[in-house]
């Protein structure tokens, strides 16, 4: 993989609950948006938004797992979102269901 590549993935892991610009991480690898943006499609097979969000679910998911009682609100700050409806829009778009339903099949499992 790409060394650039995987500086931006750094990037992402250590700053997910930042707001993180595709553009502000281009720059801070060394190259243009356009070419950040081709070398990353072609290293993760997904666009640089796509794959953040994705990111910040995982977590989200591990988070939940380690302490189902967690609140949403509190998870939703942990992951950086401002907004609860944010973060259920990205839960949505990336595995289909919200993250109030992880959590409660996660109490079933345990509680």
């Amino acid at each position: 993989m790409d060394v650039r590549v995987q500086k931006a993935l750094e990037i992402i892991e250590k700053e997910f609950a930042k707001a993180l610009r595709e553009k502000d991480v281009a720059k801070r690898i060394g190259v243009s948006t356009s070419h950040f943006r081709s070398l990353f499609k072609k290293a993760t097979g997904q666009g640089f938004n796509r794959y953040v969000r994705v990111y910040r679910v995982a977590r989200g998911d591990a988070l939940m797992s380690s302490d189902p009682t967690m609140r949403i609100k509190d998870l939703s700050t942990k992951l950086g979102y401002k907004h609860l409806s944010a973060l259920d829009r990205d839960y949505n778009k990336c595995c289909g269901h919200s993250p109030k339903s992880v959590r409660e099949s996660l109490n079933s499992r345990f509680g």
